[in-house]
C-alpha cells in the first residue's frame, strides 16, 4: 500500500500513521465503506504502508501534481488543504485528476485554500475534520464537498 501525504511540512510520519489509523476505523464503520473506499484498501492502511511525504511549502509547486502522480499512490492524504492551490489548465482542482482515494484531513480552523472548497470535487475525496464545529461550518458553507465527517464523535 502506497500512501502519499501532502503537508505544509508540519506533520510527522508518526502523526500521519496515527491519523490514518483513526480515520480507517471511522471509514470501516460506514454502511457503504467497502463500496466507497474498497475493503482491501481499508484493511491495508497501517500494515507496513509505504508513506511518501511531500511538503508543499518547498519551492516545487509547479511540478507537485506530477510528483504525486509519479508515486502512483493507493491513497492520498492532505493536511489542512495542502495542495488545493494546485490547478489544472482550466483552473480546476488538480486533485480531481489524481486516480486514487483521497483523505483530506482538516485540523485547523484557518485554511489558506478554503475558497477552493467551492470547486467541483471528485467523488474520491473524503474530508475529515478534527471536530464537529469545523465539520458543521464546512457542511453549511461548502455543499459541494462530497463526503465529510469529524474524527471526534462527541
Amino acid at each position: 500500500m502506497k500512501i502519499v501525504a501532502v503537508t505544509y511540512g508540519t506533520e510527522t510520519r508518526e502523526e500521519i500513521e496515527k491519523d490514518l489509523e483513526r480515520i480507517s476505523g471511522l471509514i470501516s464503520g460506514l454502511e457503504d465503506s467497502g463500496r466507497l473506499f474498497g475493503k482491501d484498501t481499508l484493511d491495508c492502511i497501517g500494515d507496513n504502508s509505504d508513506i511518501v511525504m511531500l511538503d508543499t511549502s518547498k519551492d516545487k509547486r509547479p511540478y507537485f501534481s506530477r510528483d504525486i502522480r509519479n508515486e502512483h499512490p493507493d491513497i492520498l492524504v492532505s493536511y489542512d488543504l495542502a495542495g488545493f492551490e494546485l490547478t489544472t489548465l482550466t483552473d480546476g482542482l488538480a486533485y480531481n485528476l489524481i486516480d486514487c482515494r483521497q483523505i483530506h484531513l482538516i485540523k485547523s480552523d484557518k485554511l489558506s485554500n478554503e475558497k477552493r472548497l467551492n470547486e467541483v470535487m471528485s467523488i474520491n475525496m473524503f474530508f475529515f475534520t478534527k471536530d464537529r464545529v469545523i465539520e458543521d461550518y464546512l457542511k453549511e458553507n461548502y455543499p459541494k464537498i462530497p463526503f465529510i465527517d469529524s474524527i471526534e464523535k462527541e
